[in-house]
Parts: structure tokens; sequence; C-alpha cells
């Protein structure tokens, strides 16, 4: 059963093209993604994510030798940062093996991602895939979801 999702949410599970926006900027989601981020720096709100998300986000710029970035990635996932980064267990990747077996539409790597958030305890994973949403095991929202200052 999905959990109630709740405006006030305080731990959010963070996909990894939310952190794609936060560094290269989008057009329609900048100012909303870095406000966002913003409030996990400042520490009123919770985040975590996947050491997957580090793979996603390290592929382009590292095929594209694109050093500064990949420093820039993996300094927002250090250790001892904002965000707690999730580690693949093999009970993660049980769930994960279920999820995708009742959701036939689910890519691994989606699968793992929302099974770690489930791992984690967080109250939302935060995406900008709407198919997602079709998951009834946890609260998906998109970033048009997100309401920041009463705003969405």
């Amino acid at each position: 059963m999905k959990p109630q999702s709740d405006a006030g949410a305080r731990k959010f599970f963070v996909d990894t093209a939310l952190f794609i926006y936060f560094v290269e900027g989008h057009t329609e989601y900048d100012n909303k993604v870095k406000k966002f981020f913003s409030l996990i720096q400042l520490g009123r709100i919770s985040a975590a994510t996947s050491v997957l998300t580090l793979t996603e986000l390290l592929t382009k710029p590292a095929r594209d030798n694109n050093i500064c970035l990949c420093d820039k990635f993996q300094t927002m996932l250090a250790e001892g940062g904002h965000f707690e980064l999730i580690e693949i267990s093999r009970e993660i990747s049980i769930m994960a093996g279920n999820l995708r077996g009742k959701y036939a539409f689910l890519k691994a790597v989606d699968s793992l991602q929302i099974a770690a958030s489930i791992r984690a305890g967080s109250e939302v994973f935060l995406t900008n895939d709407r198919k997602l949403k079709k998951v009834n095991e946890t609260v998906v929202w998109t970033i048009d979801d997100l309401k920041i200052n009463g705003r969405s």
C-alpha cells in the first residue's frame, strides 16, 4: 500500500535528473530545483540518493572527458555531505527484483533506486519520470509536485 503523501515531507530520495538540473541548469525547473537543494544545504529537509545516482551522473562527463563536471558531481555526493548515499545491498536488490516483477515498465536502475528509497525510509521519491508515479509502494513526486515556500 502506498504511504500517504504529505506536503510537509522532510526526507526525500533524490533521483538522478534533479542533480543534473541543479548543476547544469534547466530552463523550466532551474529556480525550483535550486530552492529545493538550498533547503537540503540548510538542513531544513534531509535527502538521500544511491550509489547508482553517482554512476549515472558520471557516465556522460566521463565519456566527454569533462573532469570538472565529474569532480563537481563527486563533490556533491561526497561522504559527509548533505546527502545520505545508499549502497545497493542484497536486500535492496531483492526488493528491486520484486518491483520489476510487479511493474513491467520499470527499468533495472529505476527499480533499484525506488527500492533504495524505501530502504532509506524516505517519505518521497523525487524524480522527473512521471511513469514512476504508477509505483504504489512509495510516494513518487515529480518536480512539478514540489511546493516550495507555498508555491508550486
